[in-house]
Order: structure tokens, then C-alpha cells, then sequence
């Protein structure tokens, strides 16, 4: 596995002060498998970081949590506190593998395979997963809408905005 950490101050000042301390830890841990690289999205969750070749990212990680991160992804599973999402699905099928991950303690890299996501209306989504290990269907209504509270949404952000969220409107197996 190789981990790659944002550091990438120029575009966000947030990926560089959280990047860097937690690509230090990643570095003593995990020696050459630990890489600098240059943005990978959602610098509000910095430091952000991608477990290459599965693509799963990983936010507001510090350098505490390294070791369990390694430790997951050594034994193939995904660390569910820091989980944001893995980079082949799109942000709608991400929140709703981490909210049926979360509601089912499954939490192996292969567990899990989308088997289809789709638009109710403007803001709503269905997504169903298939769990490989005995063939049963998982399925997460979704919900995207912007927080209630105003927030700066980066380091380098001047004016606080509403930030967009997912919620779990409802889960079933198939």
C-alpha cells in the first residue's frame, strides 16, 4: 500500500499545517510506503489522506491516529472514525457506503461493492451495495443539505458559508 498525505499549503494553507504533521507520523511508521503529495480534495478535512491503490480517503486525521489507520489498512479494513469515502464513487454513493459501513460494523476494503446509485430528486439519492461475503443487498436513502450554522469551509476562506452534509434518511438490507 502506498499512503499519500496533502501538503499543498499553496492551494490551502490547512493542507500544508495538518498534512505535514501527519505525513511526519505516517513517515516513521511507515517509512517509504508514506508520500507528500499535492491536493486530493476537501481541505476542510485536512489533513487529508489516500490509501493508494484502493483509493480510500481518510480526514481530519492527526498524528495520534496514524498508528490505527496503518493498523487498519495492514489487516485490510477501514478505520470508520476518519473514513470519508473512496475516490472511485461519486459523493453520494461515499456517504452512503460510510453510513452502511456504519451501520453494519463492516469495514473490509473488499466487503462491499456498488451495485447502484441513483437521483430520487434534487437533493435525495438511493444506493445500494452488494456485501460479496454472502450475496445480501444494503441499501441507504440519502440526503444532501447545507448546515445550519455558517463556517469558513477552508483555511484560506474570508467568508463563512453553509456547508453541505449528507444524512441518513433511512437504511434496510434487501
Amino acid at each position: 500500500p502506498l499512503w499519500l498525505v496533502c501538503t499543498h499549503g499553496r492551494h490551502d494553507k490547512c493542507c500544508a499545517k495538518f498534512g505535514r504533521a501527519a505525513w511526519r507520523a505516517l513517515k516513521a511508521d511507515a517509512g517509504g510506503s508514506a508520500w507528500q503529495c499535492s491536493h486530493v480534495g476537501g481541505d476542510r478535512f485536512a489533513a487529508n489522506l489516500l490509501l493508494m491503490p484502493f483509493g480510500i480517503y481518510y480526514g481530519h486525521v492527526n498524528p495520534e491516529d496514524v498508528p490505527a489507520l496503518l493498523e487498519a489498512g495492514a489487516a485490510g479494513h477501514i478505520d470508520l472514525k476518519h473514513y470519508r469515502g473512496r475516490s472511485c464513487y461519486g459523493r453520494p454513493a461515499q456517504a452512503a457506503e460510510f453510513f452502511i459501513r456504519s451501520e453494519t460494523a463492516i469495514t473490509g476494503i473488499g466487503e462491499l461493492r456498488l451495485e447502484e446509485s441513483h437521483a430520487v430528486d434534487d437533493c435525495r439519492w438511493r444506493v445500494r451495495f452488494l456485501e460479496r461475503r454472502n450475496g445480501r443487498i444494503h441499501e441507504a436513502e440519502i440526503a444532501a443539505r447545507d448546515s445550519d450554522t455558517l463556517e469558513l469551509r477552508t483555511c484560506k476562506a474570508v467568508e463563512p458559508r453553509r456547508v453541505p452534509h449528507f444524512e441518513l434518511l433511512r437504511y434496510g438490507r434487501l
